[in-house]
């Protein structure tokens, strides 16, 4: 402790001429630290307990700390069934899902962001002070099994169920649960075997998607969930809700980033790709880009060298920058092949792609082209494009 406390200090010195540093490290302090009381029986059982922490590497989850601020806040009469309640919540859940999904019960419940921490947050605005029980039983527990039935894709019957499947199997690859407390809602509000849910989770698909390929501030995403939000709320029907459609600007922002000389670049390049290649074949998902397994290949080198046919054919560095990072010029190899296909011309290029088109469907449609020049790029760009979109009743 000491020689962490002098560490720090010493860091809090250097950083004196900034003030901001110093806030940032008070506000990380007040609301990141906590102390946490381990209280046992006796000395033998304390010492077991440090030897098991220590050999182990671990400490408390966040979700832990959750549960003893909510409980522990609950008349006593009441904190036992309630600590068996958080438990049942907390068995369908991974531990970073259940601290996510305190987070969705928060947002539901204020309808605003918050920088506070969620589970005093929680504990005020549910007032589990007098009574935890309504908190656990009716917004705890019911949203823990829609979280895990999501997480596992498996919602609704039937037909329903493939199709609400196919929706979440997509969302699920996104960086972030943004969407998830709308999920919840419409769940909570309509259930899982109204005759809607299937479109709706289609269409929040398409939304999020969108929102991601446009490059929306994570901020105004937050934002545009709250209106997903009040639209199942106010509206009667699924048309009536105009949160999820995707109008003009954020239409034209989404085709902006997908013809742009930039594509891979973007944040979102690989996730389209990937989504591409479903919509090719929804049996042949190629996996998250983990630059083992899965690559993105340039067909057309970013650094081809002076005398290769590339050089002849898109005929200056500056031709070469505007297109081997366009959509049209993208597809997947194997790190392995990705290395040996480097800066070589097409015509060996594409008999690596060939090699690959069983496994990625990108790698197959690339390898047929006889040449690949501007206007293949051109060209192939815009029809996967068109593929991304078509599903969405989108178009180019």
């Amino acid at each position: 402790m000491i020689a962490n406390r002098d560490h720090m200090c010493g860091l809090l010195g250097k950083a004196a001429k900034k003030p901001s540093a110093l806030t940032a490290f008070a506000n990380f302090l007040v609301e990141k630290c906590v102390v946490i009381v381990d209280e046992v029986e006796d000395e033998d059982e304390a010492r077991d307990l440090l030897n098991r922490e220590e050999e182990r590497g671990l400490s408390p989850h966040s979700s832990e700390l959750a549960k003893v601020t909510i409980v522990s806040a609950m008349p006593p009469s009441e904190q036992e069934d309630a600590g068996r309640l958080v438990e049942e919540a907390q068995a369908q859940l991974s531990a970073d899902n259940f601290s996510a999904l305190l987070g969705h019960i928060r947002l539901l419940k204020l309808r605003k962001r918050s920088s506070r921490a969620v589970d005093g947050e929680l504990k005020q605005v549910f007032e589990v002070n007098k009574t935890g029980m309504p908190f656990l039983n009716n917004e705890l527990l019911p949203r823990a099994r829609w979280m895990a039935g999501i997480i596992r894709r498996d919602i609704g019957t039937g037909d329903a169920r493939k199709k609400i499947a196919e929706s979440l199997r997509t969302l699920l690859w996104l960086d972030h649960q943004l969407w998830l407390p709308a999920a919840l809602h419409w769940l909570d509000k309509r259930g899982d075997a109204h005759p809607e849910t299937p479109q709706f989770f289609s269409r929040l698909d398409r939304l999020s998607y969108a929102l991601k390929i446009a490059s929306i501030d994570p901020t105004e995403q937050e934002y545009r969930y709250l209106k997903v939000l009040s639209d199942i709320d106010r509206c009667n029907h699924l048309d009536e809700m105009t949160a999820l459609a995707i109008e003009k600007d954020l239409s034209e922002d989404v085709l902006s980033n997908l013809r742009s000389r930039t594509f891979y670049a973007k944040r979102c390049a690989a996730l389209v790709l990937r989504r591409i290649s479903i919509n090719i074949n929804g049996d042949r998902d190629p996996g998250p880009v983990d630059g083992v397994n899965v690559t993105v290949e340039h067909v057309l080198p970013r650094k081809p060298e002076c005398g290769q046919q590339w050089m002849r054919d898109f005929s200056s560095e500056q031709v070469v920058v505007n297109y081997c990072n366009r959509i049209g010029n993208l597809a997947f190899l194997s790190r392995k092949l990705n290395n040996i296909a480097g800066n070589q011309d097409y015509v060996v290029k594409r008999l690596i792609l060939a090699q690959s088109a069983t496994e990625f469907v990108l790698s197959e449609d690339a390898h047929r082209a006889d040449l690949w020049t501007k206007a293949t790029i051109e060209d192939r760009g815009e029809r996967l494009i068109g593929i991304l979109l078509k599903p969405w009743g989108l178009s180019p």
